[in-house]
């Protein structure tokens, strides 16, 4: 459990902060966030207000750094909401970390994926140990050591997952395989046929016992076996992986929480994926004049217009939130101008 100080409690009172003036949380540990979420939670800002205040903390340079309730404040500033209810609290960077964790494991809002990258940078940034985490979190050693051993599986195979609306267990079971490359053809069958865990599992003792997923057992799953292996043609177009890697090289993970308020540069954001775009279909990279969000798309087809709204910009990190503009450094890495975006409202 977290301890304040009598300073720490006596400075807990609800203030209105500009939310321009209210920075990201770098310990953020829910990197996915449901556009249709957020707009119901936002409908019912707009007719309920924000009935609960969010969280943050005083910088050195006068500003403040959200702890935690990003939902609340994503949504807040969707319907143009200026000043945001705050308690402001006196707080370490270990604490903000710890809090910004315990809110959404309390609400169950992280996924388990997610929750695991928190509890390995909690070890690796603040140098506690899993039983320190656990008495902190109110979770047992082993439930962290369970968590921990899913960051085992490639990030590939975590969205994966994770979009497939894939369970835990999905995911432990998975582990028990011998490679990558077997987890990854597994999954493919699992997500394709909808199987439980208990299915999930009865196919993996089957490719155990007979050592690899061969063509029997992919048939008597109803699986065509081309399609669950790589063909040699499509080995020059990786996942966007490549892309990531190329962007953390090229700014950094700081430089680029610094200007778009993301935490994490990962493959899942537009910019990698334009990069994909870019290095393996030259040709249709070559003809492409605009790109769109998919929000973005259906205001255009509403409209005629080429329009976006800059929180939904934020997690492309080619946008600057400071300054309320494209990031045109980004833009040029990736290789398009800022014609390529739309019009920010």
């Amino acid at each position: 459990m977290l301890k304040t100080s009598s300073k720490n409690k006596a400075s807990c009172q609800i203030q209105l902060i500009p939310h321009e003036s209210i920075k990201p949380n770098p310990h953020q540990p829910r990197v996915r966030f449901d556009y249709n979420e957020l707009e119901g939670l936002a409908c019912s800002i707009r007719s309920n207000g924000l009935l609960q205040p969010i969280n943050v903390r005083v910088l050195s340079d006068g500003s403040f750094e959200l702890i935690s309730g990003e939902r609340r404040l994503r949504a807040a500033r969707m319907i143009g909401m200026n000043n945001i209810p705050c308690v402001v609290m006196n707080v370490s960077d270990e604490q903000s970390a710890l809090l910004a964790i315990i809110e959404n494991v309390q609400r169950q809002n992280l996924d388990f994926f997610e929750e695991a990258v928190a509890i390995e940078r909690l070890m690796t940034e603040h140098n506690l140990s899993q039983e320190e985490i656990g008495r902190k979190l109110g979770k047992a050693q082993s439930t962290l050591s369970n968590k921990l051993r899913l960051l085992r599986l490639p990030e590939d195979l975590r969205d994966k997952i994770s979009y497939a609306g894939l369970t835990e267990r999905h995911a432990r079971a998975l582990l028990s395989l011998p490679d990558n490359s077997t987890r990854g053809r597994v999954l493919d069958i699992i997500i394709e046929r909808h199987l439980t865990v208990s299915e999930s599992e009865r196919l993996i003792n089957d490719v155990q016992r007979r050592k690899k997923a061969n063509l029997e057992i992919l048939k008597s799953y109803g699986i065509d076996s081309e399609k669950t292996q790589p063909k040699k043609e499509k080995k020059h177009k990786p996942a966007p992986q490549k892309e990531e890697d190329f962007l953390k090289a090229k700014c950094g993970r700081k430089k680029v929480y610094d200007v778009t308020g993301q935490p994490e540069i990962t493959a899942t954001w537009p910019a990698a994926k334009l990069l994909w775009v870019k290095n393996n279909e030259p040709e249709v990279w070559a003809k492409t004049k605009k790109v769109f969000l998919l929000e973005d798309y259906i205001l255009y087809k509403m409209t005629g217009k080429f329009v976006t709204e800059k929180t939904l910009q934020s997690s492309t990190i080619y946008f600057d939130i400071k300054n309320d503009c494209w990031w045109k450094e980004m833009l040029d890495f990736i290789g398009k101008d800022v014609n390529i975006v739309d019009t920010v409202f």
